[in-house]
């Protein structure tokens, strides 16, 4: 066997070393495929301060919304933007002490950030130039803390961007038992986006003490305001809506 296998030309011995070399580096290259992660073919996960509105269905609340906007006819001092929470504001204290400011409402019930981002990109806002913006946003963003607030400050940018002259109110996220760790957490960012000249705090939980698992103000599911807690809203906004705005005009004498 060795003489045979020595007397084999030298060439033919080669060939079959590279044949052999050739097999065992395919094997390799496949592994090494295998053992690398598929980056390439997975899908990106949307940043946060990316606009995202593939949550609305055609005329289903942002329709609504745009309407509203288109209403008011240019005519708009105060803007709230936000979710839910913005959406069911008390209709007595908004009849009361926000309508006469001419006031908008443009909360939409389960956006998140890149929701707001997207409605926000609306031409028809451009004509309201509202001179107070009030935002209120982020609590349906899961988390974590910091790309929350990044998110939370794209809308504020935007929002400055598209009413250079409005004085921003920017609210800290609610007190929830869902998520007091996170909301903690994210106040404790966003509280340096103000700087008291455009941007201006306003924290409702100063107020809102607790009370077993809940907070006064919070309504039964533990996350919404109650009518008590749209009354402090109301109370610890009017300040800085007189400071902004002018005081409240007073309603015309009935005759």
């Amino acid at each position: 066997m060795n003489a045979r296998r020595a007397a084999r030309p030298l060439r033919q011995r080669l060939s079959a070393a590279a044949k052999g070399a050739v097999f065992l580096s395919c094997v390799a290259l496949s592994l090494n495929a295998r053992a690398q992660p598929a980056e390439a073919t997975a899908p990106a996960t949307p940043a946060i301060t990316e606009p995202n509105g593939s949550r609305y269905k055609p005329g289903l609340w942002v329709a609504a919304q745009q309407q509203k906007a288109d209403a008011m006819k240019g005519a708009c001092d105060l803007i709230f933007i936000g979710d839910s929470i913005t959406f069911a504001w008390d209709g007595g204290l908004w009849k009361k002490h926000l309508a006469p400011r001419r006031a908008l409402n443009y909360g939409i019930p389960g956006d998140n950030v890149q929701n707001v981002l997207v409605r926000l990109d609306y031409p028809g806002l451009k004509a309201i130039q509202p001179r107070v913006a009030v935002i209120l946003i982020g609590t349906n963003n899961g988390g974590p803390a910091a790309e929350t607030a990044a998110g939370i400050l794209a809308v504020v940018n935007k929002t400055r961007a598209l009413f250079p002259s409005a004085k921003i109110i920017l609210m800290d996220l609610l007190p929830t038992a869902r998520r007091t760790a996170l909301v903690t957490a994210v106040n404790e960012l966003i509280q340096g986006y103000a700087d008291n000249e455009t941007v201006f705090r306003l924290n409702l939980g100063e107020r809102m003490i607790r009370n077993g698992d809940s907070w006064v103000g919070l309504g039964p599911d533990k996350l919404h305001l109650s009518s008590a807690g749209y009354a402090i809203w109301d109370e610890m906004l009017a300040p800085l809506l007189i400071k902004f705005i002018g005081p409240l005009p007073e309603a015309p004498v009935a005759l």
